[in-house]
């Protein structure tokens, strides 16, 4: 490893970035051409196949007449906020989309804040940027109160979301802490309806998809 190929690599991960972020925007369209489901998969297959950045860009660019079923303005639009438990986060954008929403924006380690700022590759040791930047994970758990209800206004902003799903594990007291002051936030000031999962080692899908599927169900039209 040279301080050359790393400023290299850091370019390169600044264009994926750069891509991931212009699929995120897709989702503030009105009619977005993918699921939430789909944007997950798809930044994964990025992230693992740094070789073919020119290709995605591509599609990102011939998607746009693309169309979702059931189509977006029969569903509810919906931020996902918490924790991101990599053994439940697909399953439960899965059962969200299965039963009446559309997750337009995940704000959690895996969502947008991942992909925000960029690295500056034009450095004399690149190691110290690159540790600077991954110091401050984007983990739930790292982020001041603050700086996670300024996320979710701008996510109120660019997204129109419909309302908040939140997902807590139940082992994670410090963060279930801080939920509360997520949910009085969401629901008093950003004035969205607003639900929480919990999780544990294990999870009831047919049970959270019965709850979610009755909250969506309940907002208004």
């Amino acid at each position: 490893i040279t301080r050359q190929r790393l400023r290299w690599a850091i370019k390169e991960t600044n264009r994926q970035r750069h891509i991931i972020k212009k699929l995120m925007n897709l989702m503030k369209l009105m009619a977005p051409p993918l699921t939430g489901l789909e944007l997950l998969k798809t930044i994964a297959f990025i992230t693992s196949t740094p070789g073919e950045l020119d290709k995605f860009e591509k599609a990102i660019n011939e998607m746009m007449e693309r169309k979702i079923t059931p189509p977006a303005s029969q569903r509810k639009r919906v931020i996902l906020t918490g924790i991101s438990i990599p053994k439940f986060g697909e399953k439960i954008i899965e059962i969200i989309e299965n039963n009446g929403g559309l997750v337009v924006a995940r704000d959690n380690c895996t969502g947008i804040i991942s992909f925000l700022d960029d690295i500056n590759a034009d450095v004399d040791d690149p190691i110290l940027v690159l540790a600077e930047k991954y110091k401050h994970a984007p983990c739930p758990m790292q982020k001041t109160v603050n700086r996670q209800t300024i996320m979710l206004d701008n996510m109120r902003n660019d997204f129109s979301p419909d309302c908040v799903i939140e997902v807590v594990w139940q082992a994670c007291g410090i963060y279930s802490a801080a939920s509360q002051f997520l949910s009085d936030h969401i629901q008093n000031t950003l004035k969205l309806p607003y639900y929480r999962i919990e999780v544990a080692s294990s999870m009831n899908t047919r049970k959270i998809a019965v709850q979610i599927r009755k909250f969506l169900s309940s907002l208004p039209k």
